[in-house]
This record gives C-alpha cells, sequence and structure tokens, in this order.
C-alpha cells in the first residue's frame, strides 16, 4: 500500500482545499506472474487392454512446441501419434507446458473525516485491472476431438467495483 504525499499533513499541499481534495490517497496493487504447469498426454483409450488409460507414441524428433501458440492450438498436436494395440505408449509425463499467468489487480482508497473518530472511505478496486485473458490447460487426451485446443480461462476478465463505507 502506498500512501501519496498529498494533503493535510502530507509533504505537498498540505494546507487549502486543493490539499484536502486531491490528498489522502491510498494506492494498493498486486500483480502475479507466472509460468505454465508441465502436462501429461493421455491417449484416452486402453491401447494396453489393462482396464486403464495408456499414454499415445511420441513422434520422435518432431518438437511438441510451436512458435506461435494459440488457443485453437496449443501444442504441435503432431508430436503424438495412436499407440498399437497390446502397447503403453511412449510419451512421457509433463511433455506439454500449459499457459501461463499474468494478472494486476489495483485499488486507491480515500478517507473523508467528518470528525476526530469518524470518516467515510471511498473505494475503488480492479480486479485483472488490464483484461488480460489468463488461458486454461489445453485438453490433453489425444483421442478427444478438441486435441490441443484451449476452451477456457483460468482467471475471470476485469472486474470493477466501487465501495463506500461510514466507520465510526
Amino acid at each position: 500500500m502506498y500512501d501519496l504525499p498529498v494533503g493535510p499533513g502530507r509533504k505537498y499541499l498540505s494546507e487549502g482545499a486543493l490539499g484536502r481534495v486531491v490528498g489522502g490517497w491510498k494506492l494498493t496493487s498486486v500483480i502475479t506472474v507466472g509460468s505454465g504447469f508441465p502436462l501429461t498426454v493421455s491417449a484416452g483409450e486402453d491401447t494396453a487392454n489393462i482396464g486403464n488409460c495408456c499414454r499415445p507414441n511420441r513422434v520422435a524428433g518432431v518438437s511438441t512446441a510451436l512458435d506461435d501458440p494459440t488457443v485453437a492450438r496449443w501444442f504441435n498436436t503432431a508430436a503424438f501419434s495412436r499407440a498399437p494395440n497390446g502397447t503403453f505408449g511412449t510419451a512421457g509425463r509433463g511433455e506439454v507446458i500449459g499457459p501461463g499467468i499474468f494478472t494486476w489487480d489495483f485499488s486507491t482508497s480515500k478517507d473523508i473525516h467528518v470528525s476526530a473518530n469518524n470518516y467515510i472511505q471511498f473505494r475503488f478496486e480492479a480486479f485483472n485491472f488490464l483484461n488480460h485473458p489468463n488461458w486454461g490447460d489445453p485438453n490433453t487426451t489425444f483421442s478427444n476431438v478438441a486435441f490441443g485446443t484451449i476452451n477456457s480461462t483460468r482467471t475471470e476478465m476485469r472486474r470493477l467495483q466501487f465501495g463506500l463505507k461510514f466507520v465510526f
């Protein structure tokens, strides 16, 4: 939290009506940045015939990463192929990296004193202030028609709220 140095009792504009109007504001900010999680691709079918899902085969020499991933194609789906019946598949754990996260939450507030112990607090808050889309994980089931696509977001889009309270 940062208390702006403007207004009564502060370094700048400590006297006068202008200081009372523009002074007393507090700023708060939280920035969250994170990388994506490693994800494991599953076959979506029991190719090994053990009653449990297996993994697809990994195509040798083909990278899972794309130069410009999009929600329609987050990773290189051509890097995987169906494992033959009776086999477990060669794809390893965590071969695909999901999308990262970036959010900036911001708030500002001002206390307006009406007496020595009583004041009105005005507050404005913005969550995901820049309205940055934080994509959910891609579909990692090889047999699914949506394999490699992202169909959700991890966080909400921008949300703004105002508040007013009387403290006595």
